[in-house]
């Protein structure tokens, strides 16, 4: 659990809240060093029981001695199985997804105020740099997208400040504002991925990846990072000419799209319990708590997509 769950957990013990269940929003994290992270298990002794995304997940928290798990699986990629056609244009759009949090922080528009605030920060620090080698990266992109006739279509990641992008928008950058990531993948032809969770998305949307991380400097404190799951979908390329090689040619496309294939059903296979909707599951495992509206209130880290899809049910 990050460091924010685990204040809410402590703060919801000591307001004598009679039960506190986990879901985090991430998944796919496989590593042994990330999963210790997510789950110190040192730390869950306050939790009455972890609802997980994966079968890794669980069998960590098993090998562990943590007993109190639940296998769900993940509502977001359930929904994703059945998708709709994408819309096709004359000019290839490409998808890119923002990993930043820092340069565009919604709290403040001073970068002298964000780098004061993390200096003795190391991966603080190499955030920044990347997050600076990014738009770099952004505004190449952009010229190289004119010159080829192609457009981008940017989604910026959920902490950012949306509007900070605004003043790059011309005839070949759009800025997605879309509520739904789905909506998202069905105006695009292609998504570029370095470490953004977006690329499971992708694959669960038949979108074909693009894997940018080779156009990064391998920073120090950025190794974990490399070996999230995330940073490792899609092909890899060395240049902005790879990216116009892909999209000029259809079969090339087609290559990436029924590579992803097999990489879909090995996410299927990780993230669904049997096939079930994880909300039919969830509604399950708490049904013992629907008696009671007053302690529906105070169940916590209820997923937010649970609460508003299902409040009306567990009042009846």
């Amino acid at each position: 659990m990050w460091e924010i769950g685990l204040k809410i957990v402590n703060i919801a013990k000591h307001l004598d809240v009679p039960k506190i269940y986990v879901y985090h929003t991430e998944c796919f994290e496989e590593s042994e060093n990330y999963l210790k992270l997510k789950y110190p298990i040192s730390k869950l002794k306050n939790i009455d029981s972890i609802f997980c995304h994966t079968k890794i997940e669980c069998e960590f928290l098993k090998k562990n001695n943590f007993e109190n798990y639940k296998f769900v699986g993940h509502y977001k990629y359930f929904n994703s199985k059945k998708n709709s056609q994408r819309e096709r244009n004359q000019k290839k759009i490409i998808g890119l997804t923002s990993t930043n949090k820092y340069l565009a922080n919604p709290h403040t528009n001073s970068l002298i105020h964000i780098i004061n605030r993390r200096c003795e920060d190391e991966f603080a620090r190499d955030y920044l740099k990347y997050e600076i080698d990014y738009i770099f990266l952004l505004t190449n992109l952009i010229k190289f997208c004119k010159n080829n006739n192609f457009k981008i279509l940017f989604r910026p990641h959920p902490l950012e400040q949306n509007n900070r992008y605004d003043l790059l928008k011309n005839d070949f950058f759009e800025v997605d504002y879309s509520y739904d990531i789905k909506k998202f993948f069905g105006k695009i032809d292609v998504l570029l991925n370095h470490i953004s969770s977006s690329s499971f998305d992708a694959i669960m949307n038949d979108v074909p990846v693009i894997n940018i991380c080779n156009l990064f400097e391998n920073l120090k404190n950025f190794q974990d990072l490399y070996e999230f799951p995330p940073a490792q979908i899609g092909k890899k390329i060395e240049k902005f000419e790879d990216i116009k090689s892909i999209l000029e040619n259809d079969k090339n496309l087609e290559n990436l799209v029924y590579e992803n294939k097999f990489l879909k059903n090995e996410i299927i296979e990780k993230i669904f319990n049997k096939n079930q909707d994880p909300l039919t599951i969830l509604e399950s495992l708490l049904s013992n708590e629907k008696t009671s509206p007053k302690i529906l209130r105070k169940l916590v880290f209820f997923p937010i997509f649970f609460f508003q899809a299902n409040t009306h049910k567990l009042k009846k």
